[in-house]
This record gives structure tokens, sequence and C-alpha cells, in this order.
């Protein structure tokens, strides 16, 4: 994406929101990225940051030390997301929105007359921009529905109808794996060459981590309980895992006694 903005004279807005370390592999993966692009020199006047809702100035600290400019957004986020079903479903609804001058991100786009903004983490709105760039990082709600983090049944509905409309509506869309594609492209009814197949960077922390084989056992029960989000059941398959190995074992001890004890009758 750099070599094209090298070669013509357009200006890219990088957009994200301000993600808390709780949040975990999204924070991480978003922060190394980030971090990616600040330690290039690229041109400063070509780049503009679009942060939203950095209460803590924690990301245009960060931004404007490297030399970048930023520009800073507020939006409620349980009306964002009403917006985002809303114009989602009803697109008319949208274009009456922006000819009114309401949208704040595409009013900004206009104003810096920034070309393109990409998204640089995994988020799914109604089209904010006139021309943007998604990535997907997982589509959780279509290969994995079954996972309760996924969330209810209207949280499936809203993720289906914002989630197709964001990507059809994007100029590009960014994707880590090759399965993705396939399922973008299926289920979205995109062509393949809208979607980009670029490789999620192992995030730093990983590879700096040194391992540590005795509390293995220990972060896989934990790793488990988050996908299934109740450690009880965690507990209970690890209780009923216990009595099938002593069952197996009994039987086998069961069952070469039995051998010898034949071996024993005929030698006899």
């Amino acid at each position: 994406m750099s070599k094209n903005i090298k070669n013509y004279d357009l200006k890219l807005g990088i957009f994200l929101t301000y993600r808390s370390p709780e949040e975990g592999g999204g924070f991480t993966i978003t922060n190394d990225i980030l971090n990616e692009i600040l330690i290039r020199n690229y041109n400063k006047k070509k780049y503009k940051f679009i942060i939203l809702n950095d209460k803590e100035k924690i990301l245009e600290k960060i931004i404007t030390r490297s030399g970048y400019e930023c520009y800073k957004l507020k939006e409620n986020i349980r009306l964002l997301r009403i917006k985002n079903f809303v114009f989602s479903l009803m697109p008319i609804l949208l274009k009456i929105y922006n000819y009114l001058g309401f949208n704040q991100f595409l009013n900004l786009q206009k104003k810096y007359k920034i070309d393109l903004v990409w998204f640089l983490s995994a988020e799914y709105y109604y089209p904010l921009f006139s021309k943007y760039v998604s990535t997907v990082w997982d589509l959780q709600h279509l290969t994995h529905s079954q996972f309760p983090e996924i969330g209810s049944f209207f949280r499936k509905i809203y993720r289906r109808i914002v989630i197709k409309n964001f990507l059809t509506n994007s100029y590009k869309i960014i994707t880590g794996s090759s399965l993705l594609v396939k399922i973008i492209s299926k289920n979205y009814h995109l062509k393949k060459k809208k979607i980009i197949f670029n490789q999620h960077p192992t995030p730093q922390i990983f590879l700096k981590h040194k391992k540590d084989k005795k509390n293995i056992i220990i972060k896989i029960i934990f790793y488990i309980q988050l996908i299934f989000g109740n450690t009880k059941i965690i507990l209970t398959y690890l209780k009923d895992l216990k009595i099938l190995i002593k069952n197996i074992i009994l039987n086998l001890s069961l069952f070469w006694l039995a051998i010898l004890k034949i071996n024993y009758i005929f030698k006899k």
C-alpha cells in the first residue's frame, strides 16, 4: 500500500479506535502493526491518523511523538452501533444522513482531502468514509457460530448485516488467512481480486516470551476456559477424561491378566 502512495499523489488516512490491554489479542496485534508503521520512514505528509474515542490521549501521544498528524473523533458507542445497524439495513438513510452533513467521519475525510482510509484493525461499521480498505481477522459468526462469545441471536443478526454491508462497500479487504479469502468471497459474493491476502504478524510479545513448560497445562486449561467461558464445564470435562483414562488402564490390565492366565493354563 505504501508503494502505491509513493508512486501517486495520494493521501492515506489510517483509522483506529483505542483498545485497552484487557482486550488481549485485539490490542496486541493492533499495537504491533501501529508500532511497525511508526518506526518506518514514511512520508508523514501523506499519512494521517484518524483515531476514535482516545479518551486518555494514549494513541495521540504515541502517534504525534513519531511526527505524524492525527485527527481525533468522539462517538457514543451505543449510538454508533444503532447507526451501524440502521444504515446497513437501509442504505438510503445513510445517503440522506451524509447529504445533510451529519457524518463527522465523511466530513473529516472531505475537509482534509483524504483519498483513502485504511482500517488498521478489524472494526466493522456502516460505511464511514467514501473510500476505505477494511481489515478482517476472523468471521466467527459464520465459522464458529456455536461459540458463546459470538453472543446472542440478536448479536449474530447484527454482525451478519453490519459486516456484510461494511465489507461489500470496501474498496479493498485485507485478511491474513487464505481460508478467509474463500469464505469472504463465497458468503458475500465478492471477487477474490478485491481481497488482499496478507498474513498477520506474530505478536512481538510471543516471539520474546520464554517458554515455560511447567505451566503449560495450566495455560491450556485457562485458554479452553476463555473459549467456552465456563470453568465448571472444563472441570467436568477433565474429571470425565480422568475417569475414562482410569477405565482404559483398568481394562488393559484385566486383558493382560487374562492372557497370562490362559498361557499358564495351557503350559500346565
